[in-house]
């Protein structure tokens, strides 16, 4: 995995899309503060995450994405393999949908669990964390 800049890979706005059709604001994903890491496969990106560090013991993971033709072939579990091993001793926050049951258990046997007081989710979203 590698840190990348979305701007630097050709065709991302298109990728980003594939992965997350649904969002329509950025969130300030593509803000400096976001930090995004990519699988790629012979030069093309296939999965991606990013992460924004709030301060000495936070972090948020913004998202994580695979591109559809490449789902449920392990790269969600690889990113977050290697999100945890460089910012698994931060408390990490992150928005997951209800019904995306598949990301809540992969989020769940790295430790994740629901957060109750934290940050509030979008409509249709829960809010889970993990203490570094």
């Amino acid at each position: 995995m590698v840190k990348f800049i979305p701007n630097s890979i050709n065709g991302f706005d298109g990728i980003y899309r594939s992965v997350f059709p649904e969002v329509t604001d950025s969130n300030g994903l593509f803000s400096e503060n976001a930090i995004w890491h990519g699988l790629f496969e012979r030069d093309q990106l296939i999965a991606f995450a990013t992460i924004g560090v709030i301060d000495a013991k936070r972090a948020f993971v913004y998202n994580i994405g695979v591109v559809p033709l490449k789902r449920q072939k392990g790269y969600g579990k690889q990113i977050m393999d290697e999100l945890l091993t460089d910012y698994g001793h931060l408390h990490l926050y992150l928005f997951v949908s209800k019904q995306n049951r598949a990301a809540i258990n992969l989020y769940r046997k790295y430790g994740f669990i629901v957060a109750e007081r934290a940050f509030v989710p979008p409509k249709g979203e829960i809010c889970m964390h993990k203490v570094g």
